[in-house]
């Protein structure tokens, strides 16, 4: 159990978490807290354990729980370092010979974080759109019709963007493959107004 008794967000993963429903963010706050908690060895209060994540909130939960785990690291050893220099009497004094430490570089760590930010957007722009208008674009891009997008929209909104009952790796690519299969209602009512035409000039 250590004696640290906060974490830090950092805002250039948190800008993934205003993507999120405000449903999903609840539940990867939740988890993220307990997370923390759990590593410092204490035991929260009264405190319900979350049920866990499944699929795309597992996923982005990785970099939050990520940086936690390093800034305990952190946190531990500044606070061995300090422990030792309590019992020599403090902390030691510089020298005159001694040369000034060379500044910590911001940019790397800032840089670090940007690109991981970018990937994981990056992953998230692959499992879904960004809105409605957007899937309806590219919907109507290949020559299927705004009923069919409003139709998978809410389809993939009531199910977790998943197909199949797994989390969708790219939507582009899941909505090719449904129209070559056929599987747009446009395309079954297409399907089934040519058959009775067949069926109609048969008789």
């Amino acid at each position: 159990m250590t004696d640290k008794k906060s974490f830090l967000m950092y805002h250039d993963i948190s800008e993934v978490m205003l993507e999120l429903s405000d449903e999903d963010a609840g539940k990867l706050i939740k988890e993220i807290v307990f997370y923390s908690i759990k590593k410092s060895g204490q035991n929260p209060r009264k405190a319900k354990k979350p049920t866990g994540l499944i699929g795309l909130l597992d996923f982005v939960s990785y970099p939050f729980k990520a940086h936690i785990d390093r800034d305990l690291e952190k946190w531990k050893l500044k606070a061995t370092r300090n422990k030792e220099n309590g019992k020599k009497g403090g902390r030691p004094k510089k020298t005159e010979t001694e040369k000034p430490k060379k500044p910590v570089n911001v940019n790397d760590n800032v840089n670090d974080n940007v690109n991981g930010s970018e990937k994981i957007k990056e992953k998230l722009d692959k499992q879904k759109p960004e809105n409605l208008e957007q899937l309806s674009q590219f919907v109507t891009e290949k020559n299927l019709t705004p009923s069919d997008a409003d139709w998978l929209w809410h389809k993939w909104q009531g199910n977790g963007w998943t197909n199949g009952n797994k989390p969708i790796k790219c939507w582009k690519s899941t909505i090719r493959s449904w129209k070559a299969g056929g599987f747009f209602p446009s395309q079954k009512a297409l399907k089934t107004s040519e058959s009775s035409e067949i069926g109609r000039l048969a008789l």
